[in-house]
């Protein structure tokens, strides 16, 4: 049995339909060839959230995979583990941005308000100011989706473990139509540890994480 699922048909396994995103990595693999760019970053067998492996900076990791230029509209999906927030780190740690081929549309990260981190996000063609989130991240596994578009008229959002978080208009127009995933994961204070990445033109919700045809 087959479905349609936005342009692409997918074929269904023992009743399953599974899940083919245009890009994923849960760094099963145990590398980073499936980014296009990989710098300061190191895979780790511990804390996973699916499978044997997930990702973390070494520093100040970078990984930058280029999305097709089928749509001005790409969703994110990673899980990240947030660790070590109570010892006193940096006040904003980013680890997901979305970038059009001229220019950042959104950075989100965590920030620190007194001994509490929230997720911050900056929606650079919108407001284009620094907004905190009002849920309190714990230390743990949360996963964070991204809806991203370049056009005026368009409402970027973002939902953490499931709830909308954050959404921004679209004011500005960069032009263009490629939309680069970049992931940041960090060993600073705080960490934050990553796995199941995903970037799609189609919604990636928390539910998508056992049944992704690689």
């Amino acid at each position: 049995m087959s479905r349609r699922v936005g342009l692409r048909t997918i074929q269904s396994v023992g009743g399953k339909v599974p899940y083919a995103p245009e890009f994923y990595d849960g760094f099963e693999t145990g590398d980073f060839s499936k980014w296009t760019i990989a710098t300061d970053a190191l895979i780790i067998a511990s804390p996973v959230h699916h499978g044997n492996y997930a990702a973390r900076g070494n520093t100040y990791g970078i990984l930058q995979h280029a999305l097709s230029p089928v749509s001005r509209t790409y969703f994110s999906r990673i899980f990240f583990y947030a660790s070590q927030l109570l010892l006193g780190g940096a006040d904003y740690t980013g680890f997901l941005r979305n970038h059009a081929h001229v220019g950042e549309i959104v950075q989100i990260g965590l920030q620190r308000v007194g001994a509490v981190y929230y997720l911050y996000w900056i929606n650079t063609l919108g407001t284009n100011a620094l907004i905190t989130g009002t849920t309190p991240i714990t230390e743990g596994w949360h996963c964070l989706e991204l809806e991203a578009h370049h056009a005026i008229g368009q409402t970027n959002r973002v939902w953490l473990d499931g709830a909308l978080e954050f959404e921004d208009a679209i004011i500005f127009d960069p032009g263009g139509s490629i939309i680069t995933l970049e992931v940041n994961p960090t060993d600073a204070t705080p960490r934050v540890d990553i796995d199941c990445v995903i970037g799609d033109i189609i919604r990636p919700t928390c539910a998508y994480h056992s049944d992704i045809k690689v």
